[in-house]
């Protein structure tokens, strides 16, 4: 019974202390002296697991410095071989590399070449290789217009009606000053014009089937004006005799002869040109007896004097044939 009031008097200093590190935590038992038995009876009053105490800075005093974040190692990335990738995100577990936010994607067979830079993301524009899925730019063709031939001949009439065409007569007086002038290239042009619209007047055309076969040395343009002549007057010895000279200038001598037989047909022996073209036929073919009879028969119409009858003359002399 002598121990009883002992008892109580512990009871309460444990019960004093056991509320002290309660509210203050972290209670040292062994200070009081307490054997060690006792002081494991502290799991009882104080809370398990107590967060340690945090330090208040004041204003006026320093603050407590901070402390830097331990960094966590980057695991490793698997990279799948260029021939299985279908999309550059994706990975397979055969080849690693570093994470590729931290260092450039170098990764061997991964079968694209990058220029990456730390912090950079994947895109098209970063690969020097095409990538599949993009299609490739197109430039597009510069845009064309179809032609419109109505307004062209509508332009056309509009140029006609406001530029007058020249009459006949006025192209007449333009080849005669342009033959006058010796320019034969554009008299001749102008009488083929002449001719395609009227060619009534054959005689006209004989100086300029005369500058295409001795000036411009054109035999055959002397050939087509000659049988637009023939077919629009075809009963005209000077047209057939203009065909006839056209064709001998052109060395054919087969058809100068047939166009000089229609000729004769319409003469009535007054037309030394005729005779004349028709020596220079049998000339060619090595007839000389008939060429000179010709000859004699073209200075009979024309006379000596004649600018017919004078070249009938000189062919002679050369064929040493002359009286």
């Amino acid at each position: 019974m002598k121990k009883f009031p002992l008892l109580v008097a512990m009871v309460v200093v444990l019960t004093l202390a056991g509320a002290a590190g309660y509210r203050y935590g972290n209670f040292k038992w062994d200070q009081l002296g307490i054997p060690a038995q006792v002081a494991q009876l502290k799991s009882i009053f104080t809370k398990p697991n107590r967060p340690a105490k945090v330090a208040v800075s004041f204003p006026n005093s320093d603050p407590a410095p901070r402390q830097t974040p331990s960094v966590v190692p980057a695991q490793p990335v698997p990279v799948v071989p260029s021939s299985s990738v279908s999309d550059p995100h994706e990975v397979a577990p055969n080849n690693t590399v570093s994470n590729p936010v931290d260092t450039p994607i170098t990764a061997p067979n991964a079968g694209l070449e990058t220029n990456l830079e730390p912090g950079d993301n994947f895109s098209p524009e970063n690969s020097v290789a095409p990538d599949p899925r993009v299609p490739a730019a197109v430039t597009p063709a510069p845009k064309t217009f179809p032609e419109n031939p109505t307004l062209q001949i509508d332009l056309r009439n509009i140029v006609d009606e406001e530029v007058p065409k020249p009459t006949l007569d006025e192209l007449r007086e333009q080849a005669l000053t342009a033959f006058r002038a010796q320019n034969f290239a554009q008299a001749t042009e102008l009488a083929e014009k002449i001719a395609e619209q009227d060619a009534s007047d054959v005689q006209f055309f004989g100086k300029f089937l005369h500058a295409m076969i001795v000036r411009l040395n054109e035999p055959q343009r002397a050939v087509a004006l000659a049988q637009i002549l023939t077919v629009q007057n075809p009963a005209s010895k000077f047209a057939w005799n203009y065909l006839g000279w056209a064709h001998i200038a052109n060395q054919d001598v087969a058809n100068a002869r047939l166009a000089l037989d229609r000729a004769i047909e319409y003469d009535d022996n007054t037309m030394a040109e005729i005779n004349l073209n028709y020596a220079d036929v049998y000339l060619a073919e090595g007839n000389l007896e008939r060429a000179a009879a010709e000859y004699r028969h073209a200075i009979s119409i024309d006379g000596v004097q004649g600018a017919i009858g004078q070249i009938a003359v000189q062919r002679l002399q050369k064929m040493g044939m002359a009286e």
